[in-house]
């Protein structure tokens, strides 16, 4: 069994030819160092004393010159190969660092195509519904223009040009408001299937279904913008934080395994934020029809990106909310003792 000596022997030269490549030792240290190194490794494990002592000397210095990388780090960084097979020399066992990255590029490029999937869906679903809005309004007017013209004209209003250009675009309005009931109601089916609602198939009424399908379909927009959509730029952020993080720690050669649960909390951690974010900014279905108000959802990427901001600026918030209610709850204190009164 390995001792704690020859671990540290073993580790040293890992890292000596790390500051090695790096450049990171003078000619004296290298040579100083790696001398140390030699003598005692041949010496394992039968070490003198007073060798011990200059290892412990020359490894603690090493250590120090390769920072930020640890000798951890830079074997969690370094592909190795796991036995002696052909296989395994064509496709060397992946290091922890490529595997994290593997692993979160795949995690992130699924949770952008879910959010893209989303966010179109949410698009098409708001288009929907300002068309269901507006158009009624921009028929009303045409029928009120239609019937001030016709008064003015009179008989002549059968043979007046601009009255049958009124009475055309108002057809062509209602087959709009026809095509966006039939387009809503398609809109609504991944629901209709996933709920396995069959109550508009038993409504006999045509105008009662059609407005719970507008209130269903009103209800669902509101969800994903303020819940759904939030929670997966928050996503997105913390996805591009990590991969950003992780990209400098491999050059850096300063991934070690705690990084791995640093970055999955990191991960909920955006997800937590964009739903705050949902929370303190979500929009109402007023501005939820309004497909180019995307702030929040820009807001939910930034604190997904920038979870540490956040919170550190929600405890700011709290900070200053509790010292100024500090003094009134010491007075309130002072006044109720029985010296004071």
């Amino acid at each position: 069994m390995e001792t704690e000596f020859e671990k540290a022997v073993r580790e040293s030269l890992v890292a000596l030819s790390y500051a090695s490549e790096k450049g990171l030792l003078t000619d004296n240290d290298e040579k100083g160092i790696t001398e140390v190194v030699t003598i005692t490794r041949h010496n394992l494990p039968n070490v003198p004393p007073d060798l011990e002592v200059k290892f412990w000397t020359a490894y603690s210095k090493l250590t120090k010159k390769i920072q930020p990388a640890t000798v951890e780090s830079i074997l969690s960084i370094e592909d190795t190969e796991k036995g002696n097979s052909p296989w395994h020399k064509i496709f060397p066992r992946l290091s922890d660092a490529r595997r994290s990255i593997r692993f979160y590029q795949r995690l992130g490029f699924i949770s952008m195509l879910v959010m893209l999937i989303f966010q179109i869906y949410w698009i098409i679903g708001a288009g929907f519904m300002a068309d269901i809005k507006n158009l009624p309004d921009a028929r009303e007017k045409l029928f009120i223009e239609k019937k001030a013209r016709e008064e003015i004209l009179g008989e002549k209003a059968a043979m007046d040009l601009q009255i049958k250009i009124m009475e055309s675009k108002i057809i062509s309005i209602e087959g709009q408001l026809e095509s966006c009931d039939e387009g809503l109601k398609k809109w609504y089916t991944p629901f209709k299937i996933l709920l396995y609602d069959t109550s508009f198939d038993t409504v006999d009424n045509k105008g009662a279904a059609k407005y719970r399908i507008s209130r269903y379909a009103t209800f669902i927009l509101e969800v994903i913008q303020s819940y759904v959509l939030p929670i997966l730029y928050g996503l997105l952020g913390a996805f591009a934080f990590v991969l950003r993080k992780l990209s400098r720690e491999v050059n850096e050669k300063s991934f070690s395994r705690e990084s791995r649960v640093n970055y999955l909390l990191r991960i909920h951690l955006g997800a937590l934020a964009g739903l705050s974010i949902g929370w303190f900014f979500g929009n109402t279905m007023d501005a939820a029809v309004n497909i180019s108000s995307l702030s929040p959802l820009a807001l939910a990427f930034l604190a997904g990106y920038s979870v540490d901001l956040l919170f550190s600026s929600m405890d700011r918030i709290i900070d200053s909310i509790s010292s100024k209610s500090s003094p009134s709850t010491q007075q309130n204190v002072e006044v109720a003792t029985p010296g004071n009164r």
